[in-house]
């Protein structure tokens, strides 16, 4: 129920939040569920809608910082734990 809860709260911040809400929002959920694959899913949704492609990455910031929360939360998860 509580993974449910984070997608829900997750994909209504990415529409409708700003970004960094939907970060907290995506580090939040990676911390406290297990294996939280859907944080990759919806780093690509958000490129999908708001990349863009005069960055230097090339419009894939969302996906790279969901990586990134994915790999932080899951370190953070194992020193507090």
């Amino acid at each position: 129920m509580k993974r449910f809860l984070f997608n829900i709260l997750l994909l209504c911040s990415v529409f409708y939040a700003p970004w960094w809400l939907a970060v907290l929002v995506a580090f939040g959920g990676a911390f406290f569920c297990s294996l939280f694959y859907e944080v990759i899913a919806f780093g690509l949704l958000f490129d999908l809608l708001y990349g863009a492609q005069s960055l230097a990455i090339g419009g894939i910031a969302g996906t790279v910082t969901a990586v990134a929360i994915y790999l932080i939360a899951g370190y953070v998860k194992k020193i507090v734990r």
